[in-house]
């Protein structure tokens, strides 16, 4: 009795597909595998030979999630971008992560789900939106590269722009360094002719980065301003024992020369306090 004898209608309908279109790699290589299961190998039948077809067929492509402790590692080894996911409701998923050019890049990139006790946390961090689907994408030290929000579970939301942001995260973040250094330079030459206010504005959004050496210049920086202008608003709240007008102009200088921190909220409330 043939080998081939007893094979399923689904062997005979692949072969006969190989046989019709020889010139393509895989069907060739498929093929072969028939051959020498059905003339080589031991009989084994329909179902050893149908196995044997199945192994050869690429694995499916599925999400990978990551843990969010796990993300900023594999980021950074990547040199590409998280994307953190915060659904709308439990048990919704965006239909943007079942197309296949998220599921393949999910295996190159961190793709983080955030977690039902984190949401509150994770909304106030980056200013979301209640109830929709979420999507931060950020390089591997947390700055923040972009948000995308939308209600429907079905909503547009650009893919190629994702998707984008996660792959050139490294040419984000070396930008980022360069405006970074412009801002603290400016901020720096404020400071030096002892301009606070325009010296603060400029070290803000550097203090607020992460990862860039810059940016602990920057905080160090603000610290220097803090501390003086907190003595200035000592020296101004002493003299109110004594001239109380004087005390006032004073306060309401240092709020206007500090303005954009904090000695600014605390002069003013103490130039409130003074009045009565």
């Amino acid at each position: 009795m043939s080998k081939a004898t007893g094979l399923s209608q689904k062997v005979k309908r692949f072969m006969t597909h190989c046989l019709i279109h020889p010139r393509k790699p895989a069907n060739r290589a498929l093929l072969a595998v028939c051959l020498v299961t059905i003339l080589v190998a031991p009989p084994v039948g329909a179902s050893g030979i149908e196995t044997a077809i199945e192994s050869q067929k690429p694995a499916k492509i599925q999400m990978t999630w990551t843990p969010r402790i796990a993300a900023r590692g594999k980021a950074a080894d990547a040199k590409s971008g998280i994307v953190y996911y915060s659904p709308a409701a439990i048990g919704e998923e965006h239909t943007v992560f079942s197309s296949t050019p998220m599921m393949e890049q999910s295996a190159k990139s961190p793709f983080v789900r955030v977690l039902l006790k984190e949401r509150k946390e994770f909304q106030a961090e980056f200013g979301l939106q209640e109830k929709v689907h979420a999507i931060v994408v950020t390089d591997w030290y947390g700055n923040l590269i972009g948000i995308h929000q939308v209600k429907d579970p079905k909503g547009k939301l650009s893919q190629p722009l994702i998707l984008g942001q996660i792959v050139n995260a490294a040419k984000f973040l070396k930008k980022l360094e360069k405006s970074s250094k412009r801002d603290f330079d400016k901020g720096s030459k404020a400071f030096d002719k002892k301009q606070w206010a325009k010296a603060i504005k400029s070290f803000l959004p550097v203090a607020k980065l992460k990862g860039i050496d810059v940016g602990e210049q920057a905080r160090d920086r603000i610290a220097e301003i803090l501390e003086l202008g907190r003595s200035r608003l000592k020296e101004a709240v002493d003299l109110g024992a004594e001239d109380s007008a004087a005390a006032t102009k004073a306060l309401k200088a240092i709020a206007k020369e500090f303005k954009g921190c904090e000695v600014e909220t605390e002069a003013t409330a103490a130039a409130k306090k003074l009045k009565g």
